[in-house]
């Protein structure tokens, strides 16, 4: 029937996820899981390593409140060459039947990450920070679980940013001389994602 939602991302240095209690995402006796794995190697030399990748979940006959994963992301930016601190940032505004409250986000970039922040712009609590660094590193990637969730309601805005450093300097810079990067799911291509377990 297609892909309905995604369940879960994982990516070098996360954790195991953890709802809070009485949270939990929806699965279906007959449902099926795809499961996406990204490989990158390169350079001279380089041979095929074992895949020791698994998973496992915690289930539960029933829930009080639903998860969902929402990827919020873009994939309209060119990063270019040179510049060691870009940034691009989107906005979403929440349609006003929609209501839900923000449980953890995981800020995804690749190796050229620097930097990110997610907040909510809310007209009757104005602006709240949801995750923010200045120290992303691609090699300890985590999904961030909030002590106390923050409300999201129709009229609402979600905006995130990443930055990243395209310059020379960077010594995760994949190409001799810097190129201009676009979004693309290779380590050598960038993305902007923050994926947002929400609950109803």
């Amino acid at each position: 029937d297609g892909v309905t939602g995604m369940v879960a991302g994982w990516a070098p240095g996360a954790l195991p996820v953890e709802f809070p209690p009485g949270y939990g995402m929806p699965l279906e006796p007959n449902d099926r899981l795809v499961l996406q794995m990204h490989y990158y190697q390169s350079g001279p030399g380089v041979v095929g390593l074992a895949d020791q990748s698994s998973y496992a979940f915690r289930t539960t006959d029933s829930v009080d409140h639903t998860v969902l994963m929402y990827p919020l992301g873009t994939t309209n930016f060119v990063i270019p060459a040179g510049n060691p601190n870009y940034s691009h940032s989107f906005e979403f505004e929440m349609p006003e039947f929609l209501s839900f409250k923000i449980l953890a986000a995981f800020p995804h970039m690749h190796i050229l990450g620097s930097g990110y922040k997610m907040y909510v712009d809310s007209p009757s609590e104005g602006r709240q920070c949801v995750v923010e660094s200045d120290r992303y590193d691609f090699d300890n990637q985590q999904t961030y679980r909030l002590k106390e969730p923050i409300q999201v309601n129709g009229g609402d805005t979600l905006g995130f940013e990443c930055t990243w450093d395209n310059s020379a300097d960077n010594p995760d810079q994949l190409f001799d001389e810097p190129q201009d990067i676009r979004y693309g799911e290779r380590t050598n291509e960038e993305m902007c994602f923050s994926f947002t377990l929400v609950g109803l």
